[in-house]
């Protein structure tokens, strides 16, 4: 089974073009800026992996943010389509322990990059961690999302050592073997800003029931609306607060809600 992580610009168009069974897996909802060739209106407020199943069917998902990628099982391939190199060392880091091989795509708005790392060499071989990397990007261009959904799939296939550009440009991956230290990552903050104006809080499991002001959204998911802000409530005790807020008045309006 191919595990494919991030269900965004990159991941949304390629999933539906992977050869057979495919765990796909995402931490977000679908808001509406992400409505168009893919998420329809009616997936507003859906978690992204849950809206990817109702669109293809054949797909197994899984709802929640891969800090400890451990939850991915054993899949013969992981495919990382995320915004971050913090989550992208994490996924990395699981496949190099686990000898699976790892397909790597980044982007920003005009230009995409994608390679496959099998077993020898490392993320941290091309690329060596950073603080603060950029993360979040507009709409990428139609040429580019085409480019690296093709690249993709003919590298799910095949690896060929190299790290493609847009541009038509490629780069040879190091030989390897790989000396780079996989040391475990920190464990991620309780609470975080994600791309945007999104902010993640990671609480307990509680109660799981609709309060005052919240629609149930699947069975997994409740969500609040404040005027422009939303607060999207998952069974593991997760939110992702949408809108323009600080971090302590996210905090607050989750505690009012779940104690």
């Amino acid at each position: 089974m191919i595990a494919l992580v991030g269900l965004g610009q990159i991941g949304s168009r390629l999933a539906a073009h992977l050869p057979g069974k495919v765990l796909v897996v995402d931490r977000d909802v679908v808001e509406e800026n992400d409505i168009g060739p893919v998420y329809q209106k009616n997936q507003v407020g859906l978690p992204k992996a849950d809206a990817m199943y109702a669109l293809l069917g054949k797909h197994k998902t899984l709802v929640g943010d891969v800090t400890d990628a451990t939850v991915l099982g054993s899949p013969s391939l992981v495919i990382d389509c995320t915004d971050n190199f913090e989550t992208r060392f994490v996924v990395n880091a699981f496949c190099v322990k686990r000898k699976i091989p790892y397909l790597f795509s980044a982007a920003t708005h005009d230009q995409g990059l994608c390679a496959r790392f099998d077993p020898g060499i490392c993320l941290s071989c091309v690329f060596p961690p950073v603080r603060d990397a950029p993360r979040c990007t507009g709409p990428i261009e139609p040429k580019v999302l085409r480019f690296l959904v093709r690249k993709i799939l003919g590298l799910v296939k095949q690896g060929d050592r190299k790290l493609w550009v847009s541009t038509g440009h490629s780069y040879e991956l190091p030989a390897g073997p790989c000396r780079c230290s996989i040391a475990p990552h920190a464990k991620p903050p309780g609470i975080r800003r994600l791309c945007g104006d999104t902010i993640q809080i990671k609480g307990s499991k509680f109660d799981f029931q609709v309060r005052a002001g919240g629609l149930q959204i699947s069975k997994d998911v409740i969500r609040y609306r404040r005027g422009k802000q939303a607060l999207t409530l998952f069974r593991d005790g997760r939110a992702l607060v949408h809108g323009s807020m600080d971090l302590a008045a996210a905090k607050q309006w989750y505690q009012r809600i779940t104690t």
